[in-house]
This record gives C-alpha cells, structure tokens and sequence, in this order.
C-alpha cells in the first residue's frame, strides 16, 4: 500500500555559478519571485521580436511560459514557497516529479545567471545591434533553442570579462567574443545538438562553424565552435532500504573520460576530438562541448537534494591555423539546485519503508 508524503517542508533555491554547489557560497532565491521575474523578462524578449501570446501560442518561448506559470501554480503556497504535498505515490513517482520541477528551474536558472541577469537583458534591450539579431532570430520557432544558447553564451563570456558582440550576418559566426591576449577578435559559432542526434553531426556543425569563421578574416581568423547538448543526462537514484525507516536515494555516478565527460555522451566528445585531430576545420582553433547533469539524492523520509549541474569541455584543434589565448573563462558552469525536506504521514514499522515519502 502505498501512501502520500506530508506537506513541504523547507526549501532551498540555489543558483551558483560553479562546477559545484557550496550553500555558503551560492545565493538562496525565491522560487516564485524568480519565476515571475523570468517570465516578465521572455515576455519583454518577445515582445522586441513582436510575438505575442494572442498570435504565437504555439512559439516554444510562450508554450514555456504557460508551462512554468502552471507548475508553479500548483507547486507553490501563498507565500510563494515550493509545496510538494501532493507527490507521490511510490518514490519513483516522486522522483520523477522532482526532475520536472528541476527541468523548469532549470529553464530559467541557467538563463537568470547568463544573459537575463541584471543589466544584461537591459543592455540588450537598449543595444541596437542585439535587438536587430533578437528581431531576426526569435520569429523561427525551430530555432528558438540555438538563439538562446547564443544569447547564454552571450551572458557568460560578458560575465567572466569579455567585450562580447551578437551578429546577424547570414553565414557568418554568431558572436564576437571579444579580443584575446593579442588584441586580435575572436570569433564563435554557436550550434545545437538536439535529442536524440547522432554523433555523426559533430563533425558536420565543426565543418559548417569552419567554413563560417573564415568568411571573416579568411584562414586568419581567430575562432571557435560553441556545441551545446540539449538533452540532460539524467541520474535516477537507486533506492534501498537502510533498515531504520528510511529509503536511500543514490544516484548512479556514471563513469566518464578523463576530461569529465559522461558516458551517455561521450560519443560526441570522440566526434569532435576526431575532427580536430586530423588536417581539416583548421579555422576552428577550439571546440567546447556544453551538457547538463540531473541527479536526486538523499533520504526518504528526510532531506532531498534535487541538482542541475551545467559543464562544459574544451577540446583544442591539434593543426589549428591560428591559436589564440583570452584572460577569461571560455567554460560555462552552474549549478541550480534545491534541498526539501520530506516527512511521513505514517509512523515507521520494520520491513515497511517503502511507504515512506511517497
């Protein structure tokens, strides 16, 4: 027989901008007051590109919108704090129901960190340059993605200390980053690596992001290749009975090459290292290669930690034309996360654990 948890208990909303999460370190936010901020911020996003809700409910950026808007309706109280009273049944069940509420923090957490942070969306909307590539780009509902990921890649390299610039060029990179150590610009293309695409298409974005950089200053030009992978990596825990009440969550750590790279991904990683490896892409002077991580762990009844952790690689083409160094991270990392507390409805009788926060 399987039983419900009790109301919430505590919640923690953690942004950090580092590989991991040190709670002394990262900034506890609202999970309402960032949401609505989030959403005011699309909506004006939106509206420089002139989609409106009324026209384009179907655009991917309002189908989010009323995504995030109903889950943190039915997932918060009046106070605005996250509420899981009603997860459950079973500890899968609950599980599952903790990776969508990661998934829609996550949605705006990354982004609230990156190019929607204070002062950065201000800037572009009041920079003439990026409002024309917003315009421009945001209208193609397939392309919604790889804008956002060029507007993150945008926020970072400005936050870390770049001279970050969108251009809208057709067949040219996306992004001036700024110059390097030299005084020379840098160049980056930014792809997408959607669900489910085979590794084949590394190579294929490598060539394409090649033949863009040398349309800028020829085979001269200083650049890289930005690959985001769009599909998370997810670790479910696995459950086990601790003989006190208790289920333990652990999560499956995964093996991974020697540059941190999961396995479930790491058939693109080979692909792009086997492309800068050999005499062609010589323009792409550097790859990097961007996932996220989700993992669950922790006890039931007890404390949850619910983790999104965003990395990212850097893979150096081994006959690069032109080499170039900057003075800042090239490297997105986050960490978003949550802590919450889950209670029984049932007192603990041995052999019986399972019934816990479920």
């Amino acid at each position: 027989m399987e039983r419900q948890v009790t109301d919430s208990i505590g919640c923690a909303l953690i942004f950090h901008l580092n590989k991991t999460m040190a709670n002394r370190e990262a900034p506890i936010r609202s999970f309402r007051e960032e949401a609505v901020a989030y959403m005011e911020r699309m909506r004006a996003l939106a509206a420089i590109a002139s989609l409106a809700p009324q026209r384009n409910s179907d655009h991917p950026l309002f189908r989010s919108l009323v995504s995030l808007n109903d889950l943190m309706q039915a997932r918060t109280n009046s106070a605005g704090e996250l509420n899981v009273g009603g997860f459950g049944p079973g500890p899968e069940k609950t599980v599952d129901q903790l990776f969508e509420l990661l998934h829609a923090q996550s949605t705006y957490g990354y982004d609230r960190m990156y190019w929607l942070a204070d002062g950065y969306f201000e800037e572009l909307e009041q920079d003439v340059q990026a409002r024309k590539f917003i315009a421009e780009r945001l209208p193609v509902a397939e392309h919604y993605e790889a804008t956002i990921a060029e507007l993150g890649y945008w926020g970072w390299i400005k936050a870390r200390g770049g001279e970050p610039a969108l251009l809208n060029s057709e067949g040219m990179p996306d992004l001036l980053l700024g110059p390097d150590v030299e005084g020379d610009s840098v160049y980056c293309d930014v792809k997408l690596i959607q669900h489910g695409t085979a590794s084949g298409r590394v190579r294929k974005v490598i060539e394409k992001a090649n033949r863009q950089l040398k349309r800028v200053h020829g085979e001269n030009t200083k650049g890289l290749c930005y690959i985001r992978i769009l599909a998370p990596v997810i670790r479910y825990p696995r459950f086990s009975d601790n003989g006190h009440g208790r289920l333990l969550a652990q999560p499956d750590e995964g093996n991974r090459n020697a540059l941190g790279v999961p396995n479930e991904i790491a058939a693109y990683f080979d692909a792009a290292r086997n492309a800068l490896s050999g005499p062609s892409y010589r323009t792409v002077s550097k790859t990097i290669l961007s996932w996220e991580e989700r993992l669950v762990i922790g006890n039931i009844p007890g404390w949850l930690t619910v983790m999104g952790t965003r990395n990212s690689c850097l893979i150096e083409h081994h006959h690069a034309r032109v080499r170039f160094n900057v003075n800042y991270d090239l490297l997105p990392k986050a960490t978003v996360a949550f802590n919450i507390r889950v209670v029984p409805r049932v007192p603990y009788e041995r052999g019986m654990a399972w019934q816990y926060g479920c």
